[in-house]
């Protein structure tokens, strides 16, 4: 990467959710050939993340994958996980028979 020698067969994958802060000397023309930006998911794939997420788990009848999906506008994928995760801990903790 500093252009002194050539690099051939190299593969850098890096993924950041706060490209803002990314020093500007690494994204100048010439360092990498691609940036590809990924959007957060949509409402499908959030519904979809939650469904996965939440296979294994048993939920109360008022859970709603389509209201999480509604109510989680803007999360990533390993958001959403981590919310599951964590709702599924904090059951456990109030009640170990959950």
């Amino acid at each position: 990467m500093d252009g002194v020698e050539g690099l051939k067969g190299v593969i850098i994958i890096a993924a950041t959710n706060r490209p803002d802060i990314i020093d500007k000397a690494l994204t100048r023309p010439g360092r990498f050939d691609h940036l590809i930006y990924v959007p957060p998911p949509d409402f499908d794939s959030r519904k979809q993340v939650f469904s996965i997420s939440m296979k294994k788990m048993p939920l109360d009848k008022d859970i709603s994958v389509e209201n999480l999906a509604i109510w989680s506008e803007g999360y990533s994928g390993a958001e959403i996980c981590l919310v599951c995760r964590e709702a599924g801990l904090n059951a456990l903790s109030r009640n170990i028979d959950s």
